[in-house]
């Protein structure tokens, strides 16, 4: 039995194996980047149904909105900033073999798409 759990790992440690596996998630997310490319667009070509009438009472609404579009741009460009830093950290996690690195990397990269995700979702809730 040990004999066989030492083999196990001797086949995930060789490079063939770990060519193969880095191959595979390079293809998913290239596979998961194309879908999502694709599907911006469709998003971003609805639009709102809901519109804001120009009454007197609602005159402060215009620049409500548009103090939430310059929070959600510079937002949405924060997110960036973390998910970039995260995929360096990630990056460096991989080269010092390191699973704590690499575990903090991707969910600060993760943690950064979905600010970015959600900023760019505010003109589904505001006339931004």
């Amino acid at each position: 039995m040990m004999e066989m759990v030492i083999k196990g790992k001797q086949r995930l440690m060789s490079t063939r194996w770990q060519r193969r596996a880095m191959s595979v998630f390079m293809a998913v997310l290239c596979l998961v980047i194309l879908i999502s490319i694709t599907a911006a667009p469709v998003f971003a070509a609805a639009t709102p149904t809901v519109t804001v009438a120009d009454d007197a009472d609602l005159a402060g609404v215009s620049v409500l909105y548009k103090v939430i579009g310059w929070i959600a741009g510079w937002a949405a460009k924060l997110g960036l900033a973390v998910a970039f830093f995260g995929g360096i950290q990630t990056v460096l996690g991989f080269m010092n073999d390191d699973a704590d690195s690499k575990t903090r990397g991707l969910k600060l990269m993760a943690a950064g798409f979905m600010l970015f995700g959600v900023c760019q979702a505010a003109d589904m809730f505001f006339n931004v």
